[in-house]
């Protein structure tokens, strides 16, 4: 199977610079940067490709949830 080539690939959140020698989850791992903090991180291509890797571990991951909030909640009158 030929490796995917992402150089002119356009991705709302990463620019892919090139493709290392190295792999995640058995694909490709491609050296990219964040096109909204600047930061470089290694992305699996395949994930890339199928939607499940589209976040910046440096700045797009969620915060974690320090409470719950109910919207729309019934009235008991």
């Amino acid at each position: 199977m030929r490796p995917l080539d992402l150089r002119d690939e356009v991705h709302k959140n990463f620019i892919f610079i090139a493709p290392t020698k190295e792999r995640i989850n058995n694909s490709v791992a491609w050296r990219v940067k964040c096109r909204h903090c600047g930061k470089e991180q290694l992305v699996g291509s395949s994930q890339v490709k199928r939607g499940t890797h589209t976040r910046c571990v440096y700045c797009q991951i969620p915060q974690e949830t320090t409470h719950r909030e109910l919207h729309d909640q019934p009235t008991n009158n």
